[in-house]
């Protein structure tokens, strides 16, 4: 083989390998994002009581990823 060919079919090896890890990493990361997300619509219809809004405010919240579950239980959780 030619240092080309080689130099070539290194550069396939190692975008096949990048797109591996950020798959590795990426999949772990969506999955915690889903479980947040249904803890807080789990929340949110369960709760009859919040610190601010009402349950029409903070079930599209949710929806905002990454950040809406994160808002809703910092801002917008009271007690049950």
């Amino acid at each position: 083989m030619t240092d080309t060919k080689v130099k070539a079919k290194d550069q396939k090896l190692q975008q096949r390998y990048r797109k591996l890890r950020r798959r590795q990493i990426l999949v772990p990361v969506a999955i915690a994002e889903l479980i947040v997300q249904g803890l807080a619509i789990r929340s949110i219809l369960h709760r009859s009581s919040f610190k601010r809004g009402n349950k029409f405010v903070w079930l599209p919240v949710t929806l905002i990823q990454p950040i809406g579950p994160w808002l809703y239980f910092r801002y917008g959780r009271g007690k049950k």
